[in-house]
């Protein structure tokens, strides 16, 4: 399913390598929030895929209309997507995610019924010991499975 208010995998990694390259140039700081829908396939399970589509559009479009012209967003696959925070320490970057993480809650997704999803979201900044953006994506990752494993809809750094 193509998500219109997101970048696809290619043009984020694509984006978050730009970063890192001007990280190692220049010692800009970055940082990269990784989140995903909580329970996501018992949406699809419970109440179609159709509902379930519905709720990635509906995430992608408020979460592109909350973030700042110089971030970047993107989907890196299912119902998992991406932040990129340039020139954002990893405390910038938690409190953005916390930002987005609330705004996602509070989120009503209009249907019959209508839906409420909640988030968990992992957080890790450039140069944490990451030289490729596998190893930054890597990273952020372990961060958000910490939170999805700590009882979900919140934030981890790392």
């Amino acid at each position: 399913m193509n998500i219109g208010a997101a970048w696809t995998r290619r043009a984020f990694v694509a984006e978050l390598d730009r970063a890192l390259s001007d990280y190692r140039r220049s010692g800009t700081p970055a940082s990269l929030v990784m989140f995903d829908i909580d329970h996501f396939k018992q949406i699809n399970d419970v109440h179609g895929h159709q509902a379930g589509d519905l709720v990635l559009r509906h995430l992608a479009m408020n979460c592109s209309d909350a973030m700042r012209t110089s971030e970047s967003f993107g989907r890196l696959g299912g119902e998992e997507f991406a932040l990129l925070l340039p020139r954002a320490s990893l405390t910038q970057a938690a409190a953005t995610a916390e930002r987005f993480r609330v705004m996602i809650e509070e989120m009503v997704v209009p249907g019959d019924p209508p839906l409420k999803v909640t988030s968990s979201f992992g957080v890790t900044s450039l140069g944490a010991g990451c030289i490729t953006s596998d190893e930054v994506i890597a990273e952020a990752d372990k961060a958000l499975y910490q939170a999805k494993n700590s009882g979900r809809n919140q934030v981890v750094t790392r």
